[in-house]
Parts: structure tokens; sequence; C-alpha cells
């Protein structure tokens, strides 16, 4: 009926005060997955701050920062007012750096404690013969993206028949891959681009 998300580990953080700018700076290593928010966990209490996520965009020999989101991260406890709202959320994506950038102004820093992504999930189904071993490789930067005629896999889940779950086995390097080949490694490669340039 909709997109299923689950909550990913966050590889590492650090956050880092720009006191020019009156910012703070949270910066967060993740592993590609498919995400689309990040929490912020601090002990801060009646704070209201604008904050923006951002991705990093390397191009070449050159790498900038781009935006994603922009939200408003607060928690209100006084009395009978209890409001919270620490989430940032933002298109999927997948890159393995982001930072989010809270605007702090003349208050005093937030102390952040510890970041959450949340991402979609993803499920493969497939129509499998009884007595048949399946591999799945993954995780090519060069293969385009196959399109499956889907229309029988689909019409078969609307009718409610349930897929039978299975779990991958151990993950094994596949070293029959094939490199690609001609000038696209060469254009691609840093190195060879700052040389040209």
């Amino acid at each position: 009926a909709g997109p299923t998300t689950r909550e990913y580990p966050v590889a590492e953080f650090t956050v880092e005060q720009d006191a020019e700018h009156k910012q703070t700076i949270v910066t967060v290593q993740t592993r590609r997955e498919p995400l689309t928010a990040f929490r912020l966990e601090t002990p801060a209490r009646n704070f209201n701050r604008a904050a923006s996520v951002e991705r990093l965009e390397t191009r070449g020999v050159r790498s900038e920062w781009r935006p994603l989101g922009r939200a408003t991260v607060s928690r209100f406890a006084f009395r009978e007012l209890n409001r919270e709202q620490m989430e940032a959320g933002f298109q999927e994506t997948r890159c393995e750096q982001y930072r989010l950038v809270i605007d702090n102004h003349d208050d005093p820093p937030l102390e952040i404690t510890g970041v959450r992504a949340t991402g979609n999930v993803y499920r493969m189904v497939y129509f499998a013969e009884p007595g048949k071993e399946y591999r799945m490789a993954y995780g090519s930067d060069a293969v385009k993206a196959p399109s499956y005629d889907t229309t029988a896999l689909a019409a078969s889940l609307r009718e409610d028949y349930k897929p039978v779950v299975a779990e991958l086995g151990k993950v094994v390097e596949n070293t029959n891959v094939r490199q690609p080949s001609g000038l696209l490694p060469l254009l691609t490669n840093p190195l060879v681009l700052g040389a040209m340039v």
C-alpha cells in the first residue's frame, strides 16, 4: 500500500561549531542506504531551530554540499506544554556523507548526543521454481538498472498470494565481474581528470 521504512544504523557522526556563522554542523557517515530522514538526539529543552540537510556530491576532483531538505527542530517542555519535532526529512537519497546544519543565531549551540537515520525498505519478489538455487548480484556502479515485465507478479500480489520469505545467505564477492572498458573509467578517474584540467 505504501513505502515501508526502518531505522538504519549510522556508521559515524561528528559535531562541530561554526562560531563565525553561528551554526552547529553535524556530519553523518552512512553506508549508502536508501535514507529519507535524520532524527537528532539532544538533552536540550525549550528550543526552536531551523536546520538543513545536505549531501556531499563529488564530480571529478570537485566536491560540494548540495541541499536535500529543510526542517525546524524543536522541543518545548514547560508545565503541560510538551512538544517535540526532532526529525529532518528529505527525498530518498543514497550517499556516504551527509551533514545537518543547525542555525543557532545568538542562542547557545545545541548539544547533539546522537543521530538516527530512517529509510525505505526494499524487497526482491520473483517467481521461483521448487528445488532451484538462486543468486543475487548487486553493488555495481557501472551496470544500468534492469527493466523487467512484472505484470504477472504484480497481479499475483494484488490477489493476496503470500510470498515465501527467504533470507540471503553469506555474501560472497563476485570474481567474474568485468570492469567497464573504454574511456569511461579513465574520464571518471580524479587523477586523470585533474591532470587534463
